[in-house]
């Protein structure tokens, strides 16, 4: 109350990996009547929740969970991404936090070597599948240092080796036979504004109190997001 703090973020996204550590933070928020709205920007670890975590968690104040998925093919995810995560329990989870009143935000990573333009498009229809509010696709992105990047640079894969500018998740680094770098941003951008804008027509309240709601601020971002996205469709990436 001194500071007028209404929101947390909890940026670990380990938060739930101890459940019952996490049980005594929201519990104790709930016991201390902390009244504060919550969420999880980086992502929880889905494997750690359950009906009645969901429920405390519900009743210290989240408002919003965000789901590290990377990808909607199981090889993808077994093989290269390496998380241990089932596909088939998602949806499950989705529907139960939302039937809570939690806003559901799922992560999704495409554009790995070795990926199929068949497991792509699983990915790019996985959050239509399992009912998710929002979503965002991203390129997968070979940090200097990472597996990824020792891997695509052994194979010649890397398209701008020395320009350590470039290496944000937006920008495809990777350059196979099966990926063109332009098309996969083009794609990435087509799907990622897609699904975010459909929730206007599939929950018209849900995305108003979301976004339209949301301090000038942040609205302005959202606003510039969506523009910057159409830039990435229409506008050959040389203008850029």
């Amino acid at each position: 109350d001194e500071y007028g703090v209404r929101e947390v973020h909890f940026e670990d996204d380990n938060l739930t990996l101890d459940t019952k550590r996490a049980r005594r933070i929201f519990e104790g928020m709930i016991e201390k009547k902390l009244n504060l709205r919550w969420t999880t920007p980086n992502g929880v670890a889905l494997w750690t929740l359950n009906k009645d975590l969901l429920r405390i968690m519900k009743m210290s104040g989240c408002y919003e969970l965000c789901f590290g998925i990377e990808s909607g093919d199981e090889r993808v995810l077994t093989e290269v991404v390496q998380k241990p995560l089932d596909l088939t329990k998602i949806k499950a989870l989705v529907r139960e936090a939302k039937r809570m009143g939690i806003f559901t935000f799922g992560f999704f990573i495409v554009g790995f070597p070795g990926e199929t333009e068949v497991e792509r498009k699983k990915t790019f229809d996985y959050p239509w599948k399992v009912g998710l509010d929002d979503a965002s696709f991203n390129i997968a992105t070979p940090f200097p240092g990472t597996r990824l990047f020792e891997i695509c640079r052994e194979k010649g894969y890397l398209k701008n080796v020395d320009d350590l500018f470039s290496y944000v998740y937006w920008k495809a680094n990777i350059q196979t036979e099966q990926i063109d770098p332009q098309a996969l941003e083009k794609a990435v951008a087509r799907h990622t504004l897609l699904f975010r804008v459909s929730l206007m027509f599939r929950n018209p309240a849900k995305f108003v109190s979301q976004y339209a709601l949301l301090p000038f601020r942040d609205f302005r971002f959202f606003y510039s997001f969506l523009t910057n996205l159409l830039k990435k469709i229409f506008i050959p990436a040389s203008q850029f």
